[in-house]
């Protein structure tokens, strides 16, 4: 079994709780910790979920990523193949420990944690 901890806070994570808990699904939700608390953060967890929305490639870079990359821990990436985000973890992880998936897939998205979870 698995659960995801939502360390975030805004509209789009508030929709993501929304549907986990409207599944039934295990989870928990925290705000962000502060900067000397990250690295406890990143390494309790078993996979880091990176999302862009397509809108956002080639403007954005979340900072997370390269402290996810650092965990040493997988990483999922929901986002365009076009992105910084790709570029990052394609090229600073092992094959086996990153998937990327297009936006809009939840296929794909299931079947990227089921592989990456089966790394444990």
């Amino acid at each position: 079994m698995a659960g995801v901890w939502l360390n975030a806070t805004g509209k789009r994570a508030d929709l993501v709780e929304q549907s986990l808990a409207a599944h039934a699904l295990p989870h928990f939700r925290s705000k962000p910790v502060a900067l000397d608390q990250l690295p406890g953060v990143l390494a309790a967890a078993d996979i880091h979920l990176i999302t862009l929305n397509d809108a956002f490639v080639g403007y954005v870079l979340p900072s997370k990523v390269y402290a996810c990359v650092q965990s040493g821990r997988p990483v999922l990436f929901i986002g365009s193949a076009d992105s910084d985000v790709h570029l990052v973890c394609s090229e600073h992880l092992p094959p086996e420990r990153y998937r990327r998936v297009d936006v809009g897939n939840p296929q794909g998205v299931l079947y990227a944690l089921m592989e990456l979870l089966a790394l444990k």
